[in-house]
């Protein structure tokens, strides 16, 4: 995956205040669609609770934001929300 366009991460002990960063490779639901987007939430907070968390940041976007991709036992988490239909692979 290149890039996933998703909601930011903040808030994180991994995340300064002031660095927001962006997941890799798939594009989220829109925030319009509140339910794909909860579904979407649910499912990566189900994900991202099965083991160890791996971020692996991968530069900047044009908004300069982190981008990072984010696996679970070498599992990428946009890769797996794509699987389910609940993102789009970003080009």
């Amino acid at each position: 995956m290149e890039n996933i366009d998703a909601p930011e991460l903040s808030g994180s002990s991994r995340c300064s205040a002031q660095s927001r960063q962006r997941l890799a490779g798939s594009n989220n639901p829109p925030w319009c669609d509140f339910a794909l987007g909860e579904r979407s939430r649910d499912a990566l907070a189900d994900f991202l609770s099965r083991g160890p968390v791996t971020v692996s940041r991968n530069g900047t976007d044009r908004y300069g934001r982190t981008l990072a991709t984010l696996s679970v036992n070498g599992r990428d988490a946009g890769r797996y929300l794509v699987s389910l239909g609940l993102a789009r692979v970003w080009q």
